[in-house]
């Protein structure tokens, strides 16, 4: 799921909207990936939106957030 879309939009100052326009879909589907309720089903348009907001894709899915192996070390 795309988990930092909101917060991407958000810093980058535009509306919803402007963001569904931006990649060519309607509102409710732009809703509906913030919202977490689903996600673009192809890989051109999540390279879209990560090139938009000029940040990686696995930054997209919060990928970023977790270092590899660092639930290993858990006790």
């Amino acid at each position: 799921m795309l988990y930092e879309l909101k917060q991407l939009r958000k810093k980058k100052g535009i509306t919803q909207s402007e963001a569904a326009n931006e990649f060519g879909v309607p509102l409710s589907t732009y809703r509906n990936w913030e919202q977490l309720k689903n996600m673009p089903r192809d890989n051109a348009t999540l390279k879209k939106i990560a090139d938009y907001f000029d940040v990686s894709m696995e930054a997209l899915f919060g990928y970023d957030l977790v270092n590899p192996g660092a639930f290993s070390d858990l006790p």
